[in-house]
């Protein structure tokens, strides 16, 4: 039914779950996974840090590279990528990774639609409707803006 499944992770235990999801899907397709993370460019702290559209700028008052920068900044998320790949690969599933730099929901979805993804596999921190609305979450962002279905998994509640 789908030929490329995408996981988007953060790294996080939910995302984690949701991988797992992912793998079962992606394996009953026999279908690639493609495993995505994204450097929030978009969040506050990022004020702090060196803007990488003034390059030359930089470089040129600082002494600083900035391709450097870029990386140094992304390696968590490359080696959330490389984690979730490993335990892929251990399954027996193809899958390519992914690393990106901006709003998370804008690039999740972009990759979606430039690489012909069948379905995204997202972890949900489980917040409720005003939380959500209020900060705005990466989940609520995709499966409101984008075109490709989105498959959710909640947060696991503590069994009472």
């Amino acid at each position: 039914m789908f030929s490329k499944i995408m996981i988007a992770t953060d790294g996080s235990e939910r995302a984690e779950r949701a991988a797992e999801h992912a793998f079962v899907l992606a394996k009953a397709c026999n279908a690639e996974l493609q495993v995505v993370s994204v450097t929030n460019t978009s969040s506050p702290r990022e004020a702090y840090e060196i803007d990488p559209d003034f390059h030359e700028e930089t470089e040129e008052m600082t002494n600083v590279n900035v391709d450097e920068l870029k990386e140094k900044r992304s390696r968590p998320e490359r080696e959330i990528v490389d984690k979730v790949l490993k335990l892929a690969a251990e399954k027996g599933i193809r899958a390519s990774g992914h690393v990106a730099a901006g709003d998370p929901a804008e690039e999740i979805l972009k990759f979606a639609e430039e690489s012909g993804t069948g379905l995204i596999v997202l972890g949900s921190h489980g917040r409720g409707a005003l939380a959500s609305a209020v900060m705005g979450s990466v989940c609520a962002k995709v499966v409101r803006s984008g075109e490709t279905p989105v498959l959710v998994v909640p947060a696991r509640k503590d069994k009472k």
